[in-house]
């Protein structure tokens, strides 16, 4: 959400993750995640201290599916994975509720409803861009 303090002359320079309120935060963070600004997201994410745990673990399972599924450099699927073992701990129980009812954690929409993906790690493992850039 853009506002009054964001459009400030100098003031976007300087604004934290912790100058937005829980869902704007959680929307900048899924946005860095979806578009493979994952290093990004990663500080962001050690910043963000949601009361709704429900909003740790919509980005756990973004995070998640860049470990697992994403064609994406190996350092993404490296950072997506540190920020999935930081972030599981607080969602845990939630996890557990997602597990009986789905049987995964890889999820999608297919034909409008939410399905469970099996996990193939032979496959999944697969598909890995070459690490070209520094880290």
């Amino acid at each position: 959400m853009i506002n009054e303090k964001t459009i400030r002359e100098g003031e976007s320079e300087h604004l934290k993750i912790c100058d937005f309120d829980e869902r704007e935060q959680f929307w900048i963070i899924a946005g860095l995640i979806e578009s493979r600004q994952i290093n990004i997201a990663e500080k962001a994410i050690n910043d963000f201290k949601p009361d709704n745990l429900r909003l740790l673990l919509a980005l756990h399972l973004g995070c998640y599916h860049i470990e697992k599924l994403q064609v994406t450099k190996p350092s993404d699927k490296k950072i997506a994975k540190r920020l999935c073992n930081k972030i599981q701990p607080k969602i845990e129980h939630l996890m557990k509720d997602v597990m009986s009812e789905m049987k995964s954690q890889l999820l999608e929409i297919q034909s409008g409803e939410v399905k469970a993906i099996e996990e193939k790690p032979d496959i999944v493992s697969k598909g890995n861009l070459e690490d070209n850039e520094a880290d």
